[in-house]
């Protein structure tokens, strides 16, 4: 967790000033107080009951923002004390604690905070394709203020009016779009997005403040889902090697003894700490038969088990690129300790 001493004096300065002139900073700047990259279970968690002891609140909800747009701690109002964590609980490893539900909103993707580049409905289709061109666009919202969507242009749609008339202006090229609350749950929106290629999204202040494009989906999922992908290869490949070498004694042998009613029979029964415990015996680590220093690959498996609790209690933020760079290189490196699976 972050510095104590500062984060007391940052509560402190915000209870302050929440009713004369309430601090703003980016969800990426508070969760720093913490400690935090990432808007783990339990890191959120801490921090709501954090701003309560001081009676504050967050405009809007940090946990449904994107991780770099701005927010505002506020005081706050019909104040309910919720239940306390247990002083002592740390994010441990493959917890069977029950989780919260979870939901990842439309205001979490990058390009729903980006803004727009607008056109209005008497702008020529050169300023349109200009437009863009320039900023290597698909579409552009028709809008008439910052408010009222008239419509988007599309190339698809500019290619048409001109076919029918070599005058056409936007209004000729104008075509229905779709508008979705930033706080919308995002996978209720996916067939949507899918169907028409993109939405864009109105701010609760009703602006229109940013577009989510297929494209835009693709890498939201492909960002939180990859973690996923590495860490399934790299548990196969360790496990696999760990039964080949060892049985079901031995690793029964290496299990949590704060866990004694667990059965445990092979490796997919092992934590990964308890996998990574197993190998630091220098003589498990013989057997393993792996002509690489130990020392160096238990530092790495242990940083990737560190990773691995916080990709299992979901966050709706992508992993720190060392963090990502960690999962690669471990499993880089199994794929040439252990090329079959």
């Amino acid at each position: 967790m972050g510095d104590d001493t500062n984060l007391a004096k940052f509560l402190e300065q915000a209870a302050k000033q929440a009713h004369s002139s309430p601090i703003s900073l980016t969800v990426r700047e508070l969760l720093s107080y913490w400690g935090a990259k990432r808007r783990g279970i339990w890191v959120v968690e801490r921090i709501r009951r954090d701003l309560e002891d001081h009676e504050l609140t967050i405009d809007p909800d940090f946990t449904s923002a994107w991780i770099d747009s701005t927010i505002t701690l506020i005081p706050q109002t019909g104040h309910t004390r919720s239940p306390d964590l247990d002083a002592e609980t740390e994010i441990v490893e493959e917890t069977d604690r029950a989780l919260p539900d979870v939901e990842m909103r439309v205001g979490q993707a990058r390009s729903a905070n980006a803004g727009v580049v607008s056109v209005s409905r008497d702008d020529s289709l050169e300023k349109a394709r200009t437009l863009m061109m320039r900023h290597d666009f698909s579409q552009l919202p028709v809008m008439s203020g910052r408010r009222e969507l008239l419509g988007a242009v599309t190339w698809e749609s500019i290619v048409d009016a001109l076919l029918r008339s070599s005058e056409a202006t936007v209004r000729d090229a104008m075509r229905s779009a779709e508008v979705v609350p930033v706080d919308d749950n995002l996978l209720g929106r996916v067939q949507l997005i899918m169907e028409k290629g993109f939405v864009f999204v109105r701010a609760k202040d009703r602006t229109i403040q940013g577009i989510v494009t297929t494209t835009d989906l693709s890498q939201q999922f492909a960002d939180l889902a990859t973690p996923y992908f590495i860490l399934g290869e790299i548990e196969q490949r360790l496990r696999r090697k760990i039964d080949d070498k060892f049985d079901g004694v031995e690793l029964a042998s290496i299990k949590d003894e704060n866990d004694p009613d667990r059965e445990v029979k092979s490796a997919a029964d092992l934590t990964l700490g308890e996998c990574a415990r197993l190998l630091e015996v220098p003589a498990n680590w013989e057997k393993i038969g792996w002509a690489v220093t130990r020392t160096i690959f238990i530092e790495l498996l242990h940083k990737v088990r560190d990773v691995r609790n916080e990709v299992m209690h979901f966050s709706p933020d992508p992993l720190d690129p060392t963090q990502l760079t960690d999962l690669k290189d471990l499993v880089r490196w199994l794929r040439k300790l252990e090329p079959v699976v």
